[in-house]
């Protein structure tokens, strides 16, 4: 009976240190500029990564919860488990599913960080404040960093054409469209953001459009602007 007493704790003792000791490494994976990359995680999620985008996760998902952290925008289509939920955190929002695709765009220099639903169901956590919002099929949530408002908007699945080549603008300020096309076409873009309004633009390229084609689209959508190139760096006045 001692000898058993003895062992006992001995074997929990060594059974705990090998749970504890399991080889779980934080892996990233990181896009540069106009490049899209698939990823397959290891509850069978695929995700394809936006450009200038990043992405964490380990190697093992534990018990309870499979945490994902993005920097960037990133499509997922997330492996369907009741028992344990699928989270992607950003720096303002804390995306919940049990599986389901969606969209998450949250780049650290833009103006708004969206999440958009094209099927199955999500709630979207606000970290600063912490209120939740369900949202249903082609639905849109933008969290205003400016003054930390939140909207729902109904959308189409061209809010995230990207996925197809496409050069999508909705509901975007006019820094976040200079921040898409910094990423887009690997350009520095030079300008004075106080020179122009927080005002929300929706346009859409599907045609591979020259940055300097999509400039003078915008010209017209904004109201006008002069810009000139010199190398890879814009001067917008």
């Amino acid at each position: 009976f001692s000898c058993a007493a003895v062992i006992l704790p001995v074997l929990l003792a060594i059974g705990s240190y090998l749970y504890l000791d399991r080889d779980v490494k934080i892996i990233e994976i990181k896009t540069s500029y106009n490049e899209h990359k698939p990823c397959t995680l290891p509850d069978g999620t695929t995700i394809l990564l936006n450009s200038c985008t990043k992405l964490t996760y380990p190697s093992e998902f534990n018990d309870t919860a499979r945490v994902v952290t993005l920097e960037g925008e990133a499509y997922f289509s997330v492996t369907r488990d009741m028992t344990k939920p699928f989270i992607v955190k950003t720096s303002e929002l804390s995306i919940k599913v049990l599986g389901t695709k969606f969209n998450v765009s949250a780049y650290p220099t833009n103006d708004h960080s969206t999440a958009t639903l094209n099927s199955g169901s999500i709630q979207v956590d606000t970290r600063e404040s912490g209120n939740k919002y369900i949202l249903k099929p082609h639905e849109e949530i933008i969290f205003n960093k400016i003054d930390q408002s939140v909207s729902l908007n109904t959308v189409t699945t061209d809010g995230i054409g990207w996925k197809n080549g496409w050069l999508v603008f909705q509901d975007a300020t006019f820094n976040d469209m200079m921040n898409t096309l910094r990423h887009r076409y690997n350009v520095s873009i030079e300008y004075n953001k106080q020179a122009f309004a927080n005002i929300p633009y929706t346009v859409k390229f599907v045609h591979n459009e020259s940055v300097e084609e999509v400039l003078n689209v915008l010209q017209d959508v904004t109201g006008g602007f002069n810009y000139r190139i010199k190398g890879r760096h814009i001067i917008i006045t």
